[in-house]
């Protein structure tokens, strides 16, 4: 649930995702037919081959996991929570980009799957198999866990746990704060 928005996954063959209420400003169509229902247009990144597994939603951003271990980001970019580092330049001011289709996410790792996911109202986090946490967005209350107070990450960068040899199996993100379970 986000700010003025649930999304749901749906358990048909195509594994949709239905969007309901207007706070994700997103690209949607019809479910199967019906106008009264819509669902997440995939958007051409997206392979037909491929379905959603999980979705968690942000204040108004959202992180979708496929059946092949890819991560897309879709929704409102500002400081740079999607993690797709898409920045838009307007004379001599930038911004991150908005995305209205799922956007890939890239992570600096190729074999390591994705665990759990999270996305917090300015942030998003990551567990992978292998222990690590990964996070992107703002951190300007600590919330990123980067060791300094900091306006943005618009990639996923990896943050080393406390001890130094913790695993990290889960991560929960809420407005200002990051949650990560060892």
């Amino acid at each position: 649930t986000g700010k003025h928005f649930t999304a749901l996954l749906l358990d048909d063959r195509k594994r949709s995702v239905l969007i309901l209420g207007s706070g994700l400003d997103v690209d949607t169509e019809p479910y199967e037919g019906n106008e009264r229902y819509r669902i997440l247009a995939k958007g051409e990144k997206i392979s037909p081959d491929e379905k959603v597994d999980k979705i968690v939603a942000g204040f108004s951003h959202m992180l979708l996991l496929t059946n092949k271990g890819k991560l897309f980001a879709v929704g409102d970019g500002t400081n740079g929570k999607l993690g797709t580092c898409q920045l838009e330049r307007d004379g001599t001011t930038s911004r991150f980009v908005a995305a209205r289709t799922p956007q890939l996410v890239r992570f600096p790792w190729a074999q390591n799957q994705i665990m759990s996911l999270a996305a917090g109202e300015q942030h998003s986090a990551v567990t992978t198999t292998d222990g690590h946490l990964y996070v992107w967005g703002q951190g300007r209350k600590g919330q990123l866990g980067v060791g300094k107070f900091c306006h943005c990450y618009p990639m996923p960068a990896k943050i080393e746990l406390p001890s130094g040899d913790d695993f990290a199996t889960f991560v929960s993100c809420g407005k200002d704060h990051t949650l990560v379970a060892t």
